[in-house]
């Protein structure tokens, strides 16, 4: 059976893909969904922090996931950032492209069409170089704009 500390560290998990989410949704009322249910995986951590023994959380887990809350508070104070949303948004666009061309070259080959395979093949390592440089630019942007949050 599946311990309380596993369902905590699956709630923080949950956070960060949902600040992720926020970060690169298009309409607004998506975002701010995903935003607000990232507070409400943070406010579950927290709940089961308050109350440790009851939960069975050794000092390790508790340590654990206090250092996680502490990654998700700081998330989350990144998302008002307009540059940030918009680079992860890019990022998520290129990614996309990536991920098509991937299902399209795989069509061909299946389908025995080199010449198409080809053509996508070249396509596909064009939108790998724009995935990097789109991945590379939220990197760069997050260092500058938000060193203290953001340390390699």
């Amino acid at each position: 059976m599946p311990s309380w500390f596993q369902f905590l560290r699956t709630e923080a998990d949950l956070a960060i893909s949902f600040i992720d989410g926020a970060r690169i949704h298009s309409n607004p009322a998506n975002s701010a969904r995903s935003f607000g249910n990232a507070h409400k995986a943070l406010a579950e951590i927290y709940r089961g922090l308050m109350r440790p023994t009851i939960c069975g959380l050794s000092e390790d887990e508790v340590l654990f996931l206090e250092r996680r809350c502490t990654e998700i508070e700081s998330a989350l104070v990144l998302l008002p950032c307009e540059a940030c949303s918009g680079l992860w948004r890019e990022d998520a666009a290129a990614a996309a492209e990536k991920v098509d061309l991937d299902g399209k070259l795989r069509a061909a080959a299946l389908l025995g069409d080199m010449d198409g395979a080809w053509t996508i093949a070249g396509a596909l390592e064009a939108a790998g170089a724009r995935s990097r440089a789109a991945r590379e630019k939220v990197r760069s942007h997050e260092a500058k704009a938000h060193p203290d949050l953001f340390r390699e």
